[in-house]
Formats: C-alpha cells, sequence, structure tokens
C-alpha cells in the first residue's frame, strides 16, 4: 500500500495516518499476516520511508482494543471525518462585519458606555 506521509521530511516515526491504513488493511484485507506500507514524504524518495507491518493474529487489534484516530461514527453509526462548513469564518464580508461589530461593542464598553451602537452599524 502507499500514502501521502505528512510527517517531516527525516522524522523517524510515519504520521498518524499510517495507523488508520493500517488498521483499515487489517480490517478489509483477509488475514494479511503483513503488508509493505510505502510512506511518500516531500523531498523525494530519500525521505520516503517504507513499513513492513506483520499481524500477531486474533485477541489484539479487534474493535474493543483498537480505535480510529481522527475519525468518529457519524449520522450511519459508520467511522468517517468530522466536516465543518468554514464559510462563515472565511468570507471577507461577514469577517469585516463580525470584526465591526467587535470595535463598536469595545468602544462602547470602553470608553463610551452610552453610545448608540446600533444606529452606528446602520451607517456603514
Amino acid at each position: 500500500l502507499g500514502m501521502a506521509d505528512p510527517a517531516a521530511p527525516g522524522a523517524a516515526a510515519p504520521g498518524w495516518p499510517v495507523f488508520n491504513l493500517a488498521r483499515w488493511a487489517a480490517e478489509r484485507l483477509d488475514s494479511p499476516g503483513s503488508i509493505a506500507i510505502l510512506c511518500a514524504r516531500t523531498g523525494g524518495a530519500a525521505q520516503s520511508v517504507l513499513l513492513r507491518l506483520e499481524w500477531a493474529g486474533e485477541g489484539e487489534g479487534t474493535e474493543a482494543t483498537v480505535s480510529w484516530t481522527g475519525w468518529e461514527p457519524n449520522a450511519q453509526g459508520k467511522m468517517g471525518p468530522r466536516l465543518s462548513n468554514l464559510a462563515d469564518q472565511l468570507d471577507p464580508e461577514r469577517l469585516a462585519q463580525s470584526a465591526t461589530d467587535l470595535n463598536l461593542k469595545l468602544m462602547r464598553w470602553r470608553a463610551l458606555p452610552e453610545l448608540d451602537t446600533d444606529r452606528l452599524a446602520e451607517t456603514s
């Protein structure tokens, strides 16, 4: 198997996604016994790592003892990543509006408690 490894070039250990790939391989492949995973890193082949993994057998690595890293059950009960909609945080118009509101509230709190911030916000 192969994957893009997020670990820094020269790091001794592979990045955390290797754990999920190995876990997937253990569950999906019929008793693989051992597999090789190529962890491709930036910097070319000299920085990449080839891992050889072996499974000891039943007992270790069962669903009860090992969990997925970075994943959680979704609405269907299957393991998957949690997705977030960051559109509100990345929209320049909404960011400007939020910054303006915060600045007006800080002005009222710090300098002019009687300041009508709603009226000021409507003037923009």
